[in-house]
Order: structure tokens, then sequence, then C-alpha cells
């Protein structure tokens, strides 16, 4: 009774937890938008350092440096990290007047001082370039003032239907008020009429929020270029003297946390204008956390409902699974092999027929383009092992379980490894391929003959004619599809 119910407990814990859903390390093309303070260093720095985002190209915007100026930091951190590809545009001026804080921002090492500095070019240009040449939507990330994104839309309204969204770090949108706000409010108001999805990432005077010198000392522990850049810009005097006072706190770093894991923060619509939501709150240690994930290259953008990471260790795994392991990931993908880890764990067992449930459900989430859980399944597996336990791969790769009321399984007719899949107009019927599916009987009627039915030898061998079947079978090879 209580395995059995520790057995039940355990798959009730891993169906809720990793249903994952596809494309999870898709690329996320970007655009910077910087008035090169501090903060945005960090920031640039985050998002550079992972590998999902695409970053297209950062142009400079007139704030806490001039757009000149603040071109020469993003040239000279970009030489410094050895990146080429960037486009990079300067933005336009529109004070007069430099900041208090001018003199100070361009003594902050960015990078390597640039021996040969190219002509620059306009940001919209470059923004205009990036949108026409780019075959998905753009995020744009600003870190500064509206102006450059404003005088784009406004220049070139026929491409604003390339801007996926705007995350832009502001203090605060009710009232309308905060210092990039300030540099440049007209276009904040023309962008917030402009239709364009804008979500706004707050401070909100949190107190934790402070960066104590605890915090870029932990950062300097990190052997890793971008936090290297982070860590000895931040040794400057009166950067030290600021975060020894309590001054430097999480601003612009929120944003490539945001970009990544928005469910970290609790946004909210304006009432008055629902393409525009506001931050209402957020996990301040979670989004600190998150950074040095960031930094450390050890962050995961899995979607998972309880674990932060499937466990990626092979250590973590049994020896003759360790053996597989790292070839089953390169031929079929992080997404297959966690299915098929979990759904041998709820099986009670390494089996071939709940591994193939897996693969098909897998192909057809693919074929289909579909999210977890919006599958309908009718398995023609039937009630009767070892047919039948390829219902359970059906289950966790798909989404579509029993409790969910999204599979049936079909009993009176004679039980075929084949399943229809239904997601929204689309409807096809997946079937194991008969030699392979031949085999497998084969397989499994020899090992009876062999070890006698169920015995100890008998499981012995079903665990690695499984894990060679794992191992081997490709999942866009075994099935024949037929659209319905």
């Amino acid at each position: 009774m209580g395995n059995s119910l520790l057995k039940y407990l355990t798959f009730i814990l891993i169906c809720l937890s990793i249903f994952v859903h596809s494309n999870v390390n898709a690329q996320r093309e970007v655009v910077i938008s910087t008035d090169c303070a501090v903060d945005d260093l960090r920031a640039i720095c985050e998002l550079l350092a992972v590998k999902e985002i695409e970053v297209k190209a950062i142009v400079s915007s007139d704030g806490m440096l001039h757009p000149k100026e603040g071109r020469v930091k993003i040239l000279e951190l970009l030489n410094q990290l050895n990146i080429k590809n960037i486009l990079v545009g300067e933005g336009v001026q529109i004070h007069k007047d430099t900041s208090l804080h001018s003199k100070f921002l361009m003594s902050v090492k960015w990078g390597e001082t640039l021996q040969n500095d190219k002509k620059s070019v306009p940001a919209d240009e470059i923004i205009k370039t990036v949108t026409e040449n780019s075959k998905n939507l753009l995020t744009i990330i600003c870190l500064g003032p509206l102006t450059d994104i404003s005088a784009f839309v406004k220049k070139y309204p026929e491409l604003k239907k390339k801007i996926k969204k705007i995350i832009w770090y502001n203090e605060s949108m009710q009232p309308l008020s905060g210092t990039n706000y300030e540099f440049d409010k007209e276009a904040s108001n023309y962008l917030a009429n402009s239709t364009i999805p804008i979500n706004v990432v707050s401070n909100l005077h949190y107190k934790n929020a402070v960066l104590s010198i605890d915090y870029f000392n932990d950062l300097d522990n990190i052997n890793n270029p971008y936090s290297k850049i982070i860590s000895e810009s931040h040794k400057n005097e009166k950067i030290v003297s600021a975060i020894n006072s309590g001054y430097f706190q999480l601003w612009d770093d929120l944003l490539p946390v945001y970009c990544l894991y928005p469910n970290l923060f609790d946004m909210e619509p304006l009432i008055n204008n629902p393409t525009v939501t506001i931050t209402k709150n957020y996990k301040i240690e979670a989004v600190k956390e998150k950074i040095f994930q960031i930094l450390a290259q050890t962050y995961s953008l899995e979607n998972n409902i309880v674990f932060d990471k499937f466990p990626s260790d092979s250590i973590a795994f049994n020896y003759d699974v360790r053996e597989i392991m790292h070839t089953v990931i390169n031929k079929y993908g992080n997404d297959e092999w966690r299915v098929c880890v979990l759904t041998n764990e709820i099986h009670g067992h390494l089996g071939t027929y709940s591994i193939i449930g897996a693969k098909m459900g897998m192909y057809a989430r693919d074929i289909l383009k579909a999210e977890i859980d919006r599958i309908q399944i009718t398995s023609f597996a039937g009630s009767i092992p070892p047919l039948s336990c390829m219902n359970d791969g059906l289950q966790i790769s798909t989404g579509a379980t029993l409790g969910l009321g999204m599979i049936e399984v079909i009993n009176d007719s004679v039980p075929l490894p084949a399943a229809i899949f239904t997601y929204k107009e689309k409807k096809i019927k997946l079937t194991l391929k008969k030699e392979v599916y031949e085999q497998i009987q084969k397989d499994i009627n020899d090992g009876i003959v062999k070890f006698g039915n169920l015995t100890q030898g008998y499981w012995k061998l079903i665990r690695v004619m499984s894990l060679k079947q794992w191992k081997e079978l490709d999942r866009n090879k075994i099935f024949e599809m037929q659209e319905l």
C-alpha cells in the first residue's frame, strides 16, 4: 500500500511539474536602446550573456550621456567582448546641456578604448535596417528615454507592425514620472498611444532591491567575461562609494530578467490604455538569483511548473541511462529527453511502448505545432499491456491526461500502436511503422521464451531493449502519418 501511494504521489507531482512547452529555447531578437548609465552597462552585459537572445542592434539615446558619447561606450563594450555582428546607432541629441552625471559616467570603463572609430549611423536608420531584414517580430528593450524608438515609428509607420513589444524601464506610469520619462515626455506619450504593446518595468522602491558590496563581490567570483566587465567597471572609486552608501539598486537590471522570466513579475494593464502594462510587484530575491545564473551561464529557460531546472548532471541518472544520455539529447533534443525520462519514471520501469508513446506524442506536437495540454487524443493501444503502455507516454508528452479528459482509449477493436491527434482544426493519425512494430513484438516474445513472462531475466532484457530503442528510434522516421 505504501509503495502504491508513493508511486501515485510521484505521478501526480511530475505530471503537474514537467509538461514542457515546445520552442522554449527559440531565439528572441532584440534591439537595445540605452543612455549608457551604469545600470545600463549591467543590463546590456546580462542580455549579451544569454545565447537565446540575439541582440541585433544597440542604439544610444540622449539621457544620462549624449548619444555621441554613449555610442563610444557601446563600441568600447563590443570591442572588449570581440562582438562584431551587432549594429550600433547614434540617437538624436535633444538636450543642449549635459547631465549632472556625464563626467562621472564617461570615466566608467565599458571596455578597451577605440583606436579607429567608424562613421556614426542614425539610430532610426539602424532600427529600420534591422526590422526590414528580420523574419521575426522584434522586441525593443529600452533602458533610457524613448526618443529614438518614437522617431523610428513616426518616420516609418509601416514598420510598426514588425515590433512585437517594447520593454521599458521607468519609475512610474501612475502618475507618469521618472528620469527616463522626464528626458523625453513627448516620445513617451506618443508611444503610449501608438498601439505597440509596452511593458513598463519599475523598481517600486523596495529596500531589498539595494545592491550591496557583497553582491558585487559575488559577481567578481564568476569567471565570465560579462560578469568581469561589470565587476571591473564597478571598482570605480565613485561607484564603490555609491554602493557603500546604499544608492545602487535593481533598476535597468530588471529588464533582462523580465525578458526571460516574466512570471516573476506581477504586471497589470492600464485601465484606460490596455496596451500598456505596468509592474505592480516582483520577486526581488528571485530576480537577483536569475541575474547570477545568467552571468554564470547556469540559467535555464525550461518552462516547468515545479522544477526550476530539470536535472542535467549525468550523475543524477542510473549508470545505464547515463551511457545513452548525451547521445539521445544530441540526436533528439532536450524536450524529448525530459519527456522520456518522466514517462519511464512514472511508468514504473523502462518500457519500449511507453517510450514509443512519448516519441509519438512529441512527433504529433511537432507536426501540429501544438502547445502542451491542447491536443485531444484517441488511442488505439487498448488497455492490455504491453501495448497499452503506450498510453502513458502519450499523456506525458502531450499533457492530454485522463485527469484533463483529453485522451480516450479505444477498447472495442484490435489494439494497434496508433493514435489520432486533434488540435484546433487539424486532425492526424500516427501509426508505428509495421516493420518497427513487428521487430519490437519479436524481441518481446523472444524474451518471454528465453526467460519466462515477467521474470527477473525478462525485465532485465526489457530494460536493455528499451534503452537501445530509446537511443536508436527517431520519432521523425518511425511513424506513418495520415491527415484526417
